[in-house]
């Protein structure tokens, strides 16, 4: 009888291991491994290129010439070696229509000379105009005061009796071809440190009104 009871278990799980052998058991549940979209490669088409149009901003070619812009006042301004051109800025100012006692205030010894050590192709004096609404800020000639066919290397040109009207942005300028055919823009400027500050030329594009 003690032999039977110790026996009883072990004949327990062979009856259990058999029912799982016949099929009577419920399966195992499997875990299902979810299905993952595959992935598409994103490509990205390079960027079409074409010759600049006339209303991308193309970067001019750096300027050939050296050009030089003191005060007629300036002590260190060397002396001529030719005759220089001269012109009256405010009569230019007139000319263009601006009455005449908006210059009272303008004194006789004011003026701006400029040199450049290659010759300067239709040089005009310039007025500008800028577009405050446009973001970022554009700049255009506004006006044309005076032309010349062509100011010789070495040759200053004086501006008599010059001011600029503007405060940080330039309101005056020249413009003109210089040789390599660039058709350059250039506001004068002055840095506004010194009862006597040095002026010098800041390139712009002109985008037009």
């Amino acid at each position: 009888m003690k032999k039977f009871l110790l026996l009883a278990p072990v004949l327990l799980l062979f009856a259990f291991a058999a029912c799982d052998s016949n099929g009577n058991n419920e399966p195992e549940p499997t875990t299902a491994t979810p299905t993952i979209p595959a992935t598409v490669a994103q490509t990205t088409a390079p960027p079409t290129t074409h010759p600049p149009t006339e209303e991308e901003d193309i970067p001019p070619a750096p300027l050939t010439a050296n050009i030089t812009i003191r005060s007629i006042t300036d002590p260190h301004l060397p002396a001529f070696e030719t005759y220089p051109t001269e012109i009256d800025f405010v009569a230019l100012r007139i000319a263009a229509g601006t009455p005449a006692e908006y210059f009272e205030w303008v004194d006789h010894n004011w003026g701006i000379v400029i040199i450049a050590d290659e010759p300067l192709y239709d040089l005009q004096i310039i007025t500008m105009g800028h577009n405050w609404e446009a973001y970022p800020l554009t700049t255009f000639i506004a006006g044309v005061l005076d032309e010349i066919d062509v100011l010789p290397a070495g040759t200053p040109l004086i501006l008599s009796r010059f001011f600029l009207s503007g405060g940080v942005m330039p309101m005056e300028g020249i413009s003109f071809t210089d040789s390599t055919g660039v058709r350059r823009n250039m506001g004068i400027m002055d840095n506004r440190r010194d009862d006597d500050p040095p002026y010098f030329l800041i390139e712009f594009a002109d985008v037009g009104e």
